[in-house]
């Protein structure tokens, strides 16, 4: 063999042990956790943070682990930033955990004006991480005041206490209250007139995270019992559109949830199933089923702009009142479209939006939004009747 030909064949040699050598999965580096030192955490407790960590003290974990229990504190919404280090010890490595607990002001002043033209106004008392146990307590009491709707005002005082887990176990409770007062107008057919309502509204909800260890995310069964009570007063026009009754109902949801939130940014999908069965009298039972989907995904370079999705479809046998059970159109589901322009018995929505960042702002972005819904008018007629489309452009901010 030749001199040249020789050097040839040892820098193929050469070449292919490189290649080869690249081609091999790296090996991940785990680090045996000896201690777990938390800081800042000057309500939250310990117990709630060890638990989303999803890991405890004598385990090896990687550096992907470390970085998604991370995450999972972030995503309880009580922190402001959230960090982790590591710190070699004789027997391993002490993993310190350093948080910013977010601030809550009590009470907050309310007032809104919405993309209908709808007035909004009252306080709300609310307490995000009640006992250092992510517990939250919600009360308010707001006044609305609609316009160009058949609700002409609405008072209405709202008290709401909700735990994801009762003494760090599997289950979850949900405890809700509200009475509101209302004033409006019922069109059916030639007939119309004008009401009050008073509403008082109770109920109790049970869930159960299906993963028995880890943190508080993912597959969620929740059973639920509501009871409403209407009293409707005549003011004018023709009775007996609306009337008196007592309503229970049996809700079943069925859900998973995998967002890591932050101040402002959030990322993941969150989907699930929901049946209610609803007795409005006697020998009378309406069912009502929803489906939804979301998502919040980093869009383009630098995960500055962001793309939310948000589909829904549902479909009833009834209603109490012989209304239709769903009404798209207006700021909360088809945005630049008027106001319960599309009714039905069934329904499909999408709302897609598209959120950019404005240069020197923190909290405020620009917003590209294209809403699109059907409906039908029944079950047993499942082609749409009516669809609507709104395209539009602007602002969004949120304060924190």
């Amino acid at each position: 063999m030749t001199g040249p030909l020789r050097i040839r064949w040892r820098a193929v040699a050469v070449a292919f042990i490189l290649l080869w050598g690249s081609a091999q999965p790296a090996t991940a580096i785990e680090y045996q956790i000896t201690d777990i030192e938390i800081r800042g955490n000057e309500k939250t407790r310990r117990e709630i943070l060890l638990r989303e960590l999803g890991f405890s003290v004598g385990m090896t974990v990687s550096a992907a682990e470390i970085e998604k229990g991370r995450n999972s504190i972030m995503a309880l919404g009580l922190f402001t930033t959230v960090e982790t280090r590591l710190h070699p010890t004789k027997a391993g490595h002490l993993l310190r955990v350093h948080i910013r607990e977010k601030y809550f002001f009590l009470p907050v002043p309310i007032v809104n004006v919405s993309g209908d033209g709808d007035w909004t106004y009252g306080v709300m008392s609310q307490t995000e991480n009640l006992l250092g146990l992510n517990q939250q307590l919600k009360v308010m009491f707001r006044h609305k005041i609609y316009h160009d709707a058949d609700i002409k005002r609405e008072d209405r005082l709202q008290i709401r206490y909700q735990t994801p887990r009762i003494a760090n176990s599997l289950f979850g409770l949900e405890l809700g209250l509200y009475r509101e007062r209302a004033l409006l107008d019922e069109v059916r057919q030639k007939r119309a007139g004008s009401y009050e309502r008073q509403l008082t509204s109770g109920g109790i909800t049970v869930s159960r995270w299906l993963r028995t260890e880890g943190p508080s995310r993912g597959w969620r069964l929740s059973v639920g019992l509501q009871r409403q009570a209407y009293e409707h007063t005549l003011l004018s026009g023709d009775a007996g559109l609306l009337f008196n009754t007592g309503v229970f109902t049996v809700l079943t949801r069925l859900e998973n949830k995998m967002i890591t939130a932050s101040a402002d940014h959030r990322t993941g999908q969150h989907y699930g199933y929901e049946l209610q069965n609803i007795t409005p009298g006697v020998r009378r039972t309406i069912s009502r089923h929803f489906g939804f989907y979301r998502s919040y995904q980093d869009f383009g370079f630098g995960k500055a702009a962001q793309l939310h999705t948000h589909l829904r479809a549902g479909v009833c046998s009834g209603s109490v009142f012989g209304n239709p059970c769903f009404s798209l159109g207006g700021d909360t589901t088809i945005r630049g479209v008027r106001r319960d322009t599309l009714e039905g018995d069934m329904f499909v929505l999408s709302n897609v939006q598209l959120l950019i960042p404005l240069a020197g702002t923190q909290y405020i972005r620009g917003v590209v939004f294209l809403d699109a819904g059907v409906a039908a008018k029944s079950t047993s007629s499942a082609t749409p009747e009516r669809s609507a489309v709104g395209v539009g452009v602007g602002l969004v901010w949120k304060l924190q």
